[in-house]
């Protein structure tokens, strides 16, 4: 859609786009008539074709228009004119709770422990008002409340110090289904984030009033602490996590925090939504109860640590908006490195990055049943069980069946994909994507799994058919973390651009992945190797601390941090790095690998006994080790070595790894 800033909608002269995505764009709008500053909220016109999604996007509109809150975003207006179907909102100035998470974070900050409870308390009042009215929100998380700064303007022109205070909004009601009402749906879905989704809703449940108070417990944990109580490399393995591992607990994060407020958030994170809180009064009353009764009041006045000014709008919310992506703070779309020990240009991503889009693509088209599943949702669920499982067969079995009985189902089309992967059926897997990008023309998710499956199988003939997939996926996606990063590592580890790899194309795509994904450990981790590529070491560092803040049991994360460390002359700091890799790696050959990099530097630190001691504990795990065995050369002149043009040619394929670069170029000058 070309932007529409500076035409005129209905009474609305729209004046700047906010945001975007699969579903509509939001402007920021003045509405002349009654003076005010409105959110419009503009429907893609691929999508009006449909007649389902537009009886879906006027329920959505008519359902939210009935809510009346002071932390619910106010809908004024729905409206046609030509092509353009619209949604007019309230226009909320400030951040996101997640933007503002976001900020602490990386400045190793959590919120106050009273002001966590006085927004809960705002959040709970606002979701049972909502409850009473027939409606669940099905999708809380911290990217749709916004904090909205009052009095910002006049603050911005008194400069005035002081922190402001907020009022927290829930937007984001466009997936609220009414009970009771009629419901608009497709094949086998779901709705919701993995990773604030109750169990219930996990397991292919559409959830009640409970599953909202459930998602509110889990922001609750992550507000008090700083992180989510479930992580994991994939969507499934968050989902298996929240369906039945305990919660750790709270207090051996926090110790100081009282045990009765670790009863509410463990109460409210009950497996069972029997067990839960009944209602969010409940539970409201219960945070209550911690803090003096002076202060219990709906209307709250905290402290934002750092005001922000307008804010963006997430495209797909009926509401206004945040600066920053509605992903969750957790690294939902993470992928589990298999990167190997020489940084090679392969990279696998299989079962992780098809669980991701099972995932997204159940929460992009439709809303969940109120009734029990169908035969074809239970046959969903049981594929997707299978593949968190590690069944594969079974899994494709599971989604053979769903798709004998709807076999235009995307869901099932993209599980099977994911099995067959699993089952190293690549062709079987192209091809059920094919079929996904056919029947979801105008959706990412398609386009991202068919450029990946061809650029990492190397089934493609010309790289610009992989690129124009990733660019599609970009363009109908442009805030989409996952897109961004997959092209990025596609133009990052294959000759995409120009015939070769290309570090710095890379580059604007993995610092777009990362600005809107903080906690992808992955994506941070990828572009610090763009950075080192691009000969940055030190540019390199940020993100590579940050991968391994998010994930510090990984020895490739680690080991790169090493690589750089060398690059920058540090040898202490890589050896440091390599000890720490050592002890958590348990494969023999890397391990080898490893110790043979560890040695090197101690060679370099003038340390003979413990570089040939480093050189012993490599050939000992592998005497196949190509860095061992060059080590070997390097620490004993007296053995015969390779020809000159054996040793050039081994150095030009090792341009991912400057420590086996350094020996090699040690071995080509000569004792």
């Amino acid at each position: 859609m070309a932007d529409l800033a500076g035409r005129i909608l209905g009474k609305y002269q729209l004046q700047e786009r906010l945001g975007r995505g699969g579903m509509a764009e939001v402007y920021k709008a003045y509405h002349p008539g009654l003076d005010r500053f409105v959110a419009v909220k503009v429907l893609h016109p691929h999508l009006a074709e449909a007649p389902d999604f537009l009886g879906r996007f006027r329920r959505e509109a008519q359902a939210v228009a009935r809510l009346r809150h002071p932390h619910i975003v106010q809908v004024y207006d729905f409206d046609v004119e030509g092509e353009q179907h619209y949604m007019v909102m309230e226009y909320v100035q400030g951040v996101s709770l997640k933007a503002h998470l976001d900020d602490l974070f990386v400045r190793g900050e959590r919120m106050p422990v009273d002001e966590v409870l006085s927004l809960f308390r705002a959040l709970l009042d606002a979701v049972g008002y909502a409850h009473a009215q027939g409606m669940i929100h099905r999708d809380l998380k911290p990217a749709n409340v916004m904090l909205e700064i009052e009095n910002a303007d006049s603050r911005r022109q008194k400069a005035d110090a002081t922190p402001p205070a907020y009022r927290p909004v829930l937007t984001d009601f466009g997936i609220a289904k009414i009970l009771g009402g009629s419901t608009f749906t497709a094949s086998g879905v779901t709705v919701g984030t993995p990773t604030y989704m109750s169990p219930e809703q996990g397991s292919g449940e559409p959830g009640d009033a409970r599953s909202d108070l459930y998602a509110l417990g889990v922001m609750l944990y992550e507000c008090l602490t700083g992180q989510v109580p479930f992580q994991g490399d994939t969507s499934a393995a968050v989902l298996l996590k929240h369906i039945s591992a305990p919660i750790p607990p709270l207090r051996d994060i926090l110790p100081e925090l009282p045990a009765s407020l670790e009863r509410v958030v463990e109460k409210a994170l009950a497996k069972n939504p029997d067990e839960r809180y009944p209602s969010a009064g409940e539970m409201r009353a219960a945070l209550a109860g911690l803090i003096p009764a002076s202060q219990a009041m709906t209307s709250i006045g905290t402290a934002v640590p750092r005001a922000a000014g307008d804010s963006t709008p997430p495209a797909d919310a009926p509401s206004a908006a945040t600066t920053t992506p509605s992903s969750p703070r957790a690294p939902e779309l993470a992928t589990p490195s298999t990167y190997t020990r020489a940084y090679s240009r392969t990279r696998t991503f299989g079962a992780a990055a098809l669980a991701v889009i099972v995932i997204l693509l159940a929460g992009l088209f439709a809303i969940p049943r109120l009734l029990g599943p169908s035969p074809i949702e239970k046959a969903l669920a049981d594929g997707e069980a299978q593949l968190a499982a590690g069944n594969s067969q079974l899994a494709a079995d599971a989604f053979t069946s769903a798709l004998q009985s709807d076999p235009q189902n995307v869901r099932a089309l993209l599980g099977r994909a994911q099995a067959y992967e699993q089952l190293q059926q690549i062709t079987d897997a192209l091809a059920d994507v094919e079929q996904v990008v056919t029947l979801a023309p105008n959706d990412a998710a398609g386009y991202m799994e068919r450029g990946r499956l061809n650029a990492q199988y190397g089934l493609y003939d010309d790289p610009a058919a992989v690129l124009a997939d990733l660019d599609r996926a970009v363009q109908l996606a442009p805030d989409s973390a996952r897109a961004h990063f997959l092209r990025g590592w596609a133009i990052l580890n294959f000759p995409l651009v120009d015939g070769a790899p290309n570090p710095l194309a890379a580059l604007d795509d993995l610092q777009k992945s990362v600005s809107l994904d903080l906690k992808n450990a992955e994506a941070q981790f990828t572009l610090a190797r763009a950075l080192l590529a691009a000969n940055r070491p030190a540019d390199a560092l940020t993100p590579s601390n940050r991968a391994i803040e998010l994930d510090t049991q990984s020895t490739t994360y680690r080991e790169l941090r090493a690589h750089l460390q060398f690059a920058l002359g540090d040898f202490h700091a890589a050896s440091d790095d390599l000890t720490a890799a050592i002890s958590l790696e348990s494969d023999s050959t890397a391990q080898a690998t490893l110790y043979a990099e560890r040695g090197y530097l101690r060679h370099r630190l003038n340390v003979p006994a413990e570089a040939q001691a480093d050189l012993q504990d490599a050939l000992s795990r592998d005497p196949n080790s190509r860095i061992a065995n060059y080590l070997q050369l390097l620490l004993a002149p007296s053995l015969p070595r390779p020809d000159a043009a054996g040793l050039e040619a081994s150095r030009a394929l090792a341009s991912d790894d400057p420590i086996l670069q350094a020996i090699l170029s040690d071995l080509l000058a000569g004792p």
